[in-house]
């Protein structure tokens, strides 16, 4: 259970890229040669948050997790992408990894992307799954709008969340992003259709190296309608990221 698509993320957009090198003939002109870039990038990250929280359920304190995800840049329009996430909870009543697949398309003014996602627990819950579809702006002066839908077959039920997030660079270094949205759910967390919750979030991404990038966080959550109506708390939470790209 994450954020993805953190972001999340994701999702996740995925960027790529190529080197040409041309060629002229003719005696004493120098030929350059550029290395083809990878089609392959891997990031990695670990990361604590005060409190595990996902789409508006709190599920414990102290969070600890992993992610480890590889994407193949098939071409400048798709990418492919593959992940593996694993978090604990600092009292040990709670382990859960979760193995994630999908792909990704530039149409240009927004990016669609599909996922899978399979759930599994160390604890006495079933292992779950679910299929996303996912939409993103492309940036607009910094802004970006994003859509996300879930179909969840343990629940049998649907997650649906819209978004949108600025962000801006302070230098080489610093940088900030401000999020917020809103989720609506059918059947999902509780047997009935409504809202769900409404969060906000400020990350302040500081690379520390060209491939390295440390990112503290705060977020609010704020459950609405029927999560409130389950009698879900109000939750803010902060923590910070380190990410390694390779």
């Amino acid at each position: 259970m994450k954020n993805t698509i953190t972001t999340s993320i994701v999702a996740s957009l995925v960027l790529g890229g190529s080197a040409f090198a041309g060629t002229t003939s003719g005696k004493g002109v120098a030929v350059a040669e550029v290395a083809p870039t990878s089609p392959f990038s891997t990031s990695l990250t670990v990361g604590y948050a005060s409190t595990y929280e996902y789409r508006g359920v709190e599920i414990g304190d102290n969070l600890f997790n992993a992610d480890l995800t590889t994407t193949y840049t098939v071409n400048d329009k798709l990418s492919l992408y593959a992940g593996a996430w694993y978090g604990t909870l600092w009292d040990g009543d709670y382990d859960e990894l979760d193995l994630t697949g999908g792909a990704t398309y530039d149409l240009g003014p927004v990016t669609i992307g599909a996922l899978y996602r399979y759930y599994m627990y160390d604890q006495d819950f079933d292992d779950n799954s679910e299929v996303g579809l996912l939409l993103s702006s492309k940036s607009m002066g910094g802004f970006v709008v994003t859509l996300a839908s879930y179909y969840d077959f343990e629940f049998d039920g649907f997650y649906f969340e819209a978004g949108g997030a600025y962000s801006h660079q302070f230098n080489d270094m610093v940088g900030i992003k401000l999020s917020s949205g809103v989720s609506y759910q059918m059947d999902y967390t509780v047997n009935t259709d409504g809202f769900n919750h409404v969060f906000v979030q400020a990350d302040m991404p500081i690379a520390i190296a060209k491939n390295v990038t440390f990112t503290p966080f705060i977020k609010g959550v704020f459950p609405i309608d029927v999560l409130d109506d389950a009698g879900a708390d109000d939750l803010v939470l902060g923590g910070a990221n380190l990410t390694v790209t390779f």
